[in-house]
C-alpha cells in the first residue's frame, strides 16, 4: 500500500506504478503525479523495490533516496526510450524525459 503525501489517499501499487509518468536516466529516477491532487513525488524504480526521494542539485541533478518499499513481482527493464514495467500481469512503458 502505498500513500499520497499531497493528498493522504491511498493507492495500491499498480495504481501508484501507473502513474509514474517518465523517467529520468541519467538519474535513475523518474516523476510520479497523484491523480487525484496533482502532488508530484520523485521515484527509483527498480526490480522488487520502489524508492522515494527528492531531487538535489549540488554542481548537477542527483536523486536523494530516503524511504524504499520491496515490492516481489516488480520488473523494471531499462531501455533507451525508458522504462518497461511489468507487475501484476500488466506490462507497460514510461518514456524517457530530457532533463534541461
Amino acid at each position: 500500500m502505498f500513500v499520497c503525501a499531497g493528498c493522504q489517499r491511498e493507492l495500491g501499487a499498480l495504481e501508484f506504478l501507473h502513474e509514474v509518468s517518465v523517467w529520468w536516466p541519467e538519474l535513475e529516477c523518474g516523476r510520479r503525479i497523484c491523480a487525484a491532487c496533482g502532488h508530484r513525488e520523485e521515484v527509483g524504480l527498480r526490480p522488487g523495490v520502489v524508492e522515494l526521494g527528492y531531487l538535489y542539485s549540488a554542481g548537477t541533478a542527483h536523486f536523494a533516496r530516503m524511504w524504499e518499499q520491496t515490492l516481489p513481482g516488480l520488473g523494471v527493464l531499462r531501455g533507451a526510450d525508458g522504462l518497461r514495467l511489468r507487475y501484476a500481469g500488466e506490462i507497460w512503458h514510461v518514456p524517457v524525459e530530457q532533463i534541461g
